[in-house]
């Protein structure tokens, strides 16, 4: 019998290993290689003495020396004690390590993939979010996953929420509406979960509401009152080009589908929805939903042509929306020239906020900021 050597043996055991210990950077987020073409979004390094800031869009795919990875789990401690604002999190991620925004004292807005099946440990504990919507297929909420979130006010659980664990929403004073699609009332008899909070409305399913009357802590006079479902409608703003995204004002902390076609793409809560630019016509629409009904819906169809050409993020860029000519990017306090078709100087303006409205609809307009120069059609 022919013998392997000991040396061999060895660098079989340990290659499944190496094979999967590469990291990497790729615009400004850092990544782990988990597995075949899977990655996660690391920690930044120790070494760099930086930290993740202000407004994230992670990818669902990442290239790294010409290799495409899927972005399928954030690492625990991931954008912990870090600076971020507000992150939207795609929904090829199937799940979040622990303590992934642990006190990211900054962070406001999160959208949350759509197939995650539990709100980790820690995941949100002493961050400033306002409103989160828990996507539907979640079924534990975690160890004080939003302990000490003092700014939280509005909470949406789906239907198949079971459990929830110890310390869930303890210090979470601002919290006063909590909707929730469960028919059985979640366990939620862990220590502190809802520890000396008061005056909190729990929306039920009208059929359970008598369920929910006779177990702790859901039957307790001091910090939930329980209301059937209400219906609701609601308006929203026009869309926004941000440099290379779109983005949707969203907000008035309702839940909010967001379909792109007939593809749901995103449940959230967050103040804003952000999609790349594209250059073909896009249709999105989006629902306004407290889980038991659903407001109007509000559809968008962005034409690439109307929102102007692509440029660099500290460039102008001028582009229509809602029959008014929008500005974003670095245009500062540029007067904005407005010339008519044959190029006669029509007026000069500031963009107030961005907009310039009382334009005549029906026409064709050549605009004027800085050295930026664009032909649009009201």
């Amino acid at each position: 019998m022919k013998k392997i050597p000991y040396w061999a043996l060895l660098a079989a055991a340990v290659l499944p290993l190496s094979c999967f210990s590469q990291n990497f950077e790729s615009e400004g987020l850092y990544y782990d290689v988990i597995g075949d073409g899977e990655v996660e979004v690391a920690k930044v390094p120790d070494n760099t003495h930086v930290l993740y800031s202000g407004s994230i869009q992670i990818p669902e795919m990442v290239n790294y020396e010409g290799v495409e990875y899927k972005v399928t789990r954030i690492a625990d401690l991931a954008f912990s004690n870090s600076a971020v604002t507000d992150v939207q999190i795609p929904n090829s991620v199937e799940e979040l390590g622990d303590s992934v925004f642990y006190f990211a004292q900054d962070l406001e807005n999160v959208t949350l993939p759509v197939h995650m099946t539990e709100v980790p440990a820690g995941t949100f504990a002493g961050t400033s979010i306002k409103a989160v919507a828990i996507p539907e297929g979640v079924k534990t909420i975690g160890e004080g996953a939003f302990q000490t979130c003092v700014w939280l006010e509005t909470v949406f659980l789906p239907s198949t929420l079971q459990k929830i664990e110890a310390y869930g929403f303890n210090n979470c004073h601002m919290l006063h509406e909590i909707y929730c699609m469960a028919a059985v009332p979640p366990v939620a008899t862990g220590w502190a979960i809802f520890l000396d909070l008061t005056n909190i409305d729990l929306l039920v399913p009208e059929e359970s509401a008598e369920s929910y009357a006779q177990v702790l802590p859901w039957n307790d006079p001091a910090t939930f009152s329980i209301w059937p479902p209400e219906t609701f409608e609601i308006s929203l703003p026009s869309y926004k080009v941000n440099g290379k995204w779109i983005e949707f004002p969203l907000g008035s902390n309702v839940a909010y589908k967001i379909y792109e076609g007939d593809n749901l793409i995103a449940l959230t809560a967050a103040d804003f929805y952000r999609v790349p630019r594209k250059d073909v016509t896009t249709a999105y629409t989006i629902v306004p939903t407290n889980y038991f009904s659903d407001a109007n819906p509000i559809v968008y169809v962005i034409d690439s042509a109307s929102v102007g050409e692509l440029v660099a993020d500290d460039e102008v860029l001028i582009g229509v929306s809602d029959g008014d000519i929008v500005l974003s990017g670095n245009y500062g306090k540029e007067e904005v020239s407005i010339y008519d078709a044959s190029g006669k100087l029509i007026c000069r303006r500031f963009a107030a906020d961005g907009v310039i409205s009382g334009l005549q609809s029906g026409n064709v307009y050549i605009v004027k900021c800085g050295s930026v120069v664009r032909k649009l059609a009201l």
